[in-house]
């Protein structure tokens, strides 16, 4: 069995431990296992065994030669969740860990799973999303490979809009520079890969196969993945799910609005 809160085969994780019910949880772009702080607190407070996972190049996970892909990025899920030991998990997805979550269900299926949650999910394709942050694969190359103080301030940019609602009400600023902070800790190849990956990926055929109970939660003010374009697409496709809308959050609403963003959480614990 790994060690709590080392890396395993490359992978960072960290484990609340325990013998409560298993929620795993998988953070957005451009971040790192650090963004669920508000959220780990809590739900291990409730008895629950909370696991984090940095993905590939993000946090503490070491980046990898290998192209990336949704199809080895839910491998590495499946590699802690096999290392430890675990079912009757409950999978939690951020943003692009949305398209992780579908995407583990769709190579791996259910045996493990008790049910998903998709949190500003990037899901069903992105693509078709008109927000504040939409990029070609070209944009996407064109943006990494450029000088790196042009790409800090393409991520200031990004995460300010992912925690604001709109451009007079922003973000409190501690919030802010944390979110930077840990965006500039990741590699910058694989969020180059990342973005392109999610500015591609169709998971719309991963969420019909996802016969288990779901949880869709999402902000009404979400500027980089708009709810009509993911969240409700989203839940009409899932077969099992329900939808909770945070009124007045934006993407970021794990940390803008994290008592909403708990309470939401906690409930669809409580009755799946």
């Amino acid at each position: 069995m790994p060690e709590v809160g080392k890396i395993y085969d490359g992978i960072n994780f960290t484990d609340s431990g325990g013998t409560g019910r298993v929620v795993v949880l998988l953070h957005g772009w451009s971040s790192s296992l650090e963004s669920w702080d508000k959220q780990v607190s809590a739900l291990a407070a409730s008895g629950n065994r909370v696991i984090c996972i940095d993905r590939r190049g993000c946090g503490g996970s070491q980046a990898t030669s290998r192209l990336l892909s949704f199809d080895n990025l839910a491998d590495d899920i499946e590699t802690i969740l096999q290392s430890l030991d675990l079912t009757d998990v409950t999978l939690v997805g951020f943003c692009m860990g949305g398209g992780e979550v579908a995407r583990y269900i769709r190579r791996h299926g259910l045996v493990r799973l008790r049910a998903a949650v998709f949190a500003s999910s990037a899901t069903p394709f992105a693509p078709n999303v008109k927000g504040s942050f939409s990029l070609t694969p070209e944009d996407a190359q064109k943006w990494f490979t450029e000088d790196a103080s042009r790409r800090s301030s393409c991520l200031e940019d990004y995460i300010s809009n992912a925690h604001s609602i709109n451009s007079s009400q922003r973000a409190a600023a501690s919030n802010l520079w944390k979110a930077i902070a840990l965006a500039e800790r990741c590699d910058a190849g694989s969020l180059m890969q990342c973005l392109s990956l999610i500015q591609t990926e169709d998971f719309s055929d991963d969420l019909e196969i996802a016969d288990l109970p779901c949880l869709v939660l999402h902000g009404d003010q979400d500027m980089i993945y708009p709810i009509d374009k993911t969240a409700i697409p989203t839940h009409a496709i899932l077969s099992r799910s329900d939808i909770e809308i945070l009124r007045g959050a934006p993407n970021a609403c794990q940390i803008t609005h994290y008592k909403a963003f708990n309470a939401a959480l906690t409930s669809f614990l409580g009755r799946t």
